[in-house]
């Protein structure tokens, strides 16, 4: 691979008699010239290494075929000595337990050197495919280099051109097919295309009137609190308040704007309260030492007892005409992917995810490792806090109204549903992701306006948890003893 570079390099060098030994240019026209010179060069070189990358392809797979036909012979060669040796022996002795045991387990070792190697052999081939297919990528790196000093910039050569062609090297269609880790880890969203299907095909048998909007609305509302939520799952925790808690969030959120009319105030305020109530749930449960699903069960009920105070005399209900719609679908959306963006980043980039997943793996060994279970629970409840803040925020903008019977109330009972349809399991650790948030939230939404579709809507609840157990079932099975113990 050195060697391809060394080559590539010495003839993009040849630029640089057009400025000289030295590509780094003072004159701004000469530089803009020099690149213009570079361009051509790579240009021309690109179209040659096309041709050369092709060649060494074929050469490449010849290879792998002579290689991989000698290993076949000396399997069968071993084999007929095997079949030999023990051919010479008597009948007594061929009949023996004990030879027979040695002649299966030398039969087994041939065969068990001869498929690592045919693996090895095929591991080499793909790493070499790679290495052949990447000297595009290599030579684009060091054309955009030699630009960049030749205008006295500093860059490691990098841009959408080099990323295209590192990944067209990489990028392997049959390997890719074959991954069976792939297609396992993309069921929950093909489980969700085909509910979609069957929704689709429902409506226009039963002459419902299908309504995505409805879908996607409600598909939001559970996904936002579900991201959020996916922090506290991931350490093997429960929170059954979120729907109480968006309750809260909401009618805060409307009464602000109904008293200052300030809308941004409003968001602000819901998004807070959202915080300070998943905070406050992470601290009562590690300062009593309650388990936290037992501390998210009473904060249910008080939570519960707070909206009622706080609505008393207005009977549980507030409305606010002039909140209805507003920014739209859009500002939905926005919302929602931004939180998603900031959520995906902390979780996957960041050492807060990777302490969530090990908390779920393993508290103990968590613990004794140095991290804070109480830290982690504030940092996780106060993300999971946004996303109630958020959802209270984007129902109250979509209704302009709330109440105690508002589909707020089961989002709680949706997030659980959801994060476990999506492919995460109950015990959190290192399978737990964001994705599942998302596509069980959309799920849910879809399997209800199916069963309303069917005339079925008082049998949903019974269908969601039947998928429910099952899910769990699925991304559970096999987990628990692969754990640390």
């Amino acid at each position: 691979m050195e060697n391809v570079l060394n080559n590539i390099i010495t003839d993009i060098d040849l630029a640089d008699a057009y400025l000289g030994a030295d590509t780094a240019c003072a004159d701004a026209v000469g530089a803009e010239n020099f690149s213009a010179k570079l361009k051509q060069l790579h240009k021309e070189k690109n179209v040659r290494l096309s041709a050369e990358i092709s060649e060494q392809l074929k050469e490449r797979k010849a290879r792998l075929k002579r290689d991989a036909e000698e290993l076949d012979a000396q399997l069968a060669s071993s084999l007929k000595a095997i079949e030999e040796k023990y051919s010479a022996l008597s009948v007594e002795e061929r009949a023996d337990k004990q030879r027979q045991k040695e002649y299966k387990d030398e039969v087994s070792g041939v065969k068990t050197v001869h498929l690592r190697s045919m693996r090895k052999l095929n591991n080499d081939y793909d790493q070499d495919v790679v290495t052949i297919k990447s000297q595009q990528a290599l030579l684009c790196q060091a054309k955009n280099k030699r630009i960049a000093q030749a205008k006295g910039r500093k860059s490691d050569g990098q841009s959408l051109a080099t990323v295209y062609y590192g990944v067209k090297a990489t990028f392997n269609p049959k390997k890719t097919l074959k991954n069976k880790n792939l297609w396992k880890s993309l069921t929950p969203l093909l489980v969700l295309v085909a509910l979609f299907v069957a929704y689709v095909i429902t409506c226009s048998i039963t002459g419902y009137n299908m309504n995505i909007d409805n879908i996607i609305i409600s598909g939001i509302y559970v996904a936002i609190v579900a991201v959020g939520a996916v922090f506290i799952y991931s350490q093997g925790a429960f929170d059954m308040s979120l729907g109480n808690a968006t309750l809260v969030c909401a009618a805060v959120g409307i009464m602000t704007y109904a008293s200052t009319g300030n809308i941004f105030l409003s968001f602000v305020l819901c998004v807070f309260l959202g915080i300070v109530l998943g905070v406050v749930n992470a601290i009562l449960a590690n300062c009593l030492r309650l388990p936290v699903m037992v501390m998210t069960l009473t904060m249910q009920s008080v939570l519960s007892a707070v909206y009622a105070n706080i609505t008393a005399d207005k009977g549980g209900y507030i409305e606010v005409t002039a909140m209805r719609g507003i920014g739209g679908m859009a500002v939905k959306w926005v919302i929602l992917i931004a939180f998603i963006v900031f959520c995906v980043v902390l979780f996957n980039y960041t050492k807060i995810g990777r302490r969530n997943k090990m908390i779920g793996a393993n508290a103990t060994c968590a613990r004794f490792s140095g991290i804070s279970l109480m830290k982690a629970g504030i940092i996780s409840f106060a993300v999971s806090g946004i996303g109630l803040g958020l959802c209270g925020f984007l129902y109250i903008t979509q209704m302009g109204s709330v109440n105690t019977g508002t589909a707020l109330t089961s989002v709680g009972l949706n997030v659980i549903i959801a994060i476990n349809l999506g492919g995460m399991p109950t015990s959190g650790g290192p399978k737990s992701r964001i994705a599942a948030a998302i596509i069980g939230g959309f799920f849910c939404t879809i399997l209800d306006e199916m069963f309303a579709a069917m005339g079925l809507d008082i049998y949903r609840y019974l269908a969601k948890g039947i998928i429910f157990l099952i899910a769990v079932c699925l991304t559970s099975l096999g987990d628990r003893p692969k754990r640390l113990a």
